[in-house]
């Protein structure tokens, strides 16, 4: 019975560990780092094809989770410090792929392409053609900060999911001693998505432009600091610049800056004024939370300009130069300068007032000598109908105005003390009046050219005859 139990008890143990599942290599993650301590330039032996001393590299099998289509073998570190151009590098005499049974796959030189092509020697096919006296040799006539890491890519005929890879190196003159195994696809995304982040960043455009508005005459004024960009790609944090005087009559210790802060677009902001270099003013505009300044444009800030003495009429200028705005990731991005003028009017200067004109019958026949004018100046009409229209007189509201000759073509008036409206009155000249709903005939404009869009108002030509369409 005892030896009866125990053979149960071993053929117990048996069917479980044939039923046990077998085990499964360990998954490998891109990118994978090779070094001297994985057996690069470890191997060396003389070929039998050319009697050269060569390394020789096979590496494992690899099991990557996700398939891939293109690898990316780059060299960081060589052996050697190849004189032609330094190192990183490669010099291979054949290089190989295998699929995950050992099996090679056949390539050619269009499965191969590098970042670091040496134009006088080494051309790709050389790789792959069984030859081990012959060599792919990348970039070595230049300096390697040209283009970095040297790398190659092998284009696979088909997605795989394990590999492995051989090459034989040209020791004598460089082998890798460090090589990065990657994908190429990914890599390659990630560099173009890097490549149009550049070029959005630096086709990105912006505009600190200005408003002046004189508030009181001769002593203050409310200037406006307006940011336009050409797109909300680029986002700021802060934004630093230096107010430059440049008329002495706008420097003195009577003239007082301040700032308020457009808080719709600068919710978080705060903002610091000190002495800059020579006479400028330093203002900075800052986020202690880093918080980015919103919107595509519009105003930042209200700057107030207050002189306590009456500054004499006249034009001062000043500049705002070194305007710097901190981006997101912290980057700093130069402004153009750019000049404010500041215009100051004497106080007992007589206000100019606004002329306005409108027209009935026919637009664009009438014409003022100005839009706006101070108490007593003399103000010109000019009416210039053409053959079709008729002009008839001039009519204004205000009961104070007078035109000299209210039917004349050319007349004037007098600037009152306020806003003027003035109405110039055309007829038609000898055409029919169509009203737009009953004409149904074919329309043709003035130049004889047909119109199908049914225009509802103006001169046109029905059955060759000129009417005026209302």
């Amino acid at each position: 019975m005892k030896n009866k139990a125990l053979y149960l008890s071993f053929f117990i143990i048996a069917i479980s560990v044939m039923l046990s599942p077998l085990p499964v290599a360990a998954e490998d993650t891109l990118p994978i780092t090779l070094t001297r301590d994985d057996g690069l330039c470890d191997n060396l032996d003389f070929s039998d094809s050319d009697w050269r001393l060569h390394y020789f590299y096979t590496s494992p099998v690899y099991h990557l989770k996700d398939e891939v289509k293109k690898l990316r073998f780059t060299v960081t570190e060589t052996t050697s410090n190849d004189r032609g151009g330094g190192y990183p590098c490669f010099a291979l005499a054949e290089f190989f792929i295998y699929d995950g049974n050992g099996n090679q796959i056949t390539l050619s030189a269009r499965n191969f392409s590098t970042n670091a092509q040496e134009p006088k020697e080494g051309p790709m096919r050389n790789i792959c053609d069984n030859n081990y006296g012959t060599f792919f040799h990348s970039l070595w006539s230049y300096l390697d900060e040209s283009t970095g890491p040297h790398y190659i890519e092998v284009s696979l005929p088909r997605s795989m999911k394990e590999f492995s890879f051989a090459y034989v190196s040209r020791y004598e003159n460089v082998a890798p001693s460090t090589i990065i195994i990657d994908d190429a696809v990914r890599l390659e995304e990630e560099e173009n998505k890097e490549k149009e982040e550049l070029e959005r960043y630096e086709n990105h455009t912006d505009t600190l432009l200005c408003e002046v508005n004189q508030v009181v005459k001769g002593h203050e004024w409310d200037i406006d600091l307006i940011l336009q960009s050409s797109d909300d790609y680029v986002r700021y944090t802060a934004l630093q610049m230096d107010i430059i005087p440049i008329t002495e009559g706008l420097t003195g210790e009577g003239v007082d800056f301040s700032f308020l802060l457009n808080k719709d677009r600068l919710p978080s902001h705060e903002v610091a004024i000190g002495k800059g270099d020579w006479i400028s003013t330093r203002v900075v505009i800052y986020s202690m939370s880093l918080d980015s300044i919103r919107g595509l444009d519009g105003t930042l800030i209200h700057m107030h300009l207050a002189s306590k003495d009456l500054i004499p009429a006249g034009r001062y200028v000043f500049y705002i130069a070194n305007i710097r705005l901190t981006t997101v990731d912290k980057r700093e991005r130069l402004l153009n300068a750019i000049q404010i003028a500041v215009v100051s009017t004497d106080p007992d200067e007589p206000e100019k007032n606004s002329i306005y004109l409108t027209s009935v019958g026919a637009d664009g026949m009438a014409k003022l000598s100005s839009t706006e004018a101070k108490p007593g100046e003399r103000i010109y009409l000019r009416a210039n109908p053409t053959s079709e229209w008729i002009f008839k007189r001039w009519m204004v509201e205000e009961d104070d105005v007078t035109i000299n000759d209210p039917e004349a073509t050319y007349t004037y008036f007098l600037m009152p003390e306020h806003d003027v409206h003035i109405t110039a009155v055309f007829e038609v000249n000898g055409i029919d009046i169509v009203t737009a709903a009953g004409s149904k005939s074919v329309i043709h404009t003035l130049d004889g050219r047909r119109t199908d869009d049914h225009p509802s108002n103006g001169i046109f030509i029905i059955s060759g005859k000129k009417v005026l369409l209302r």
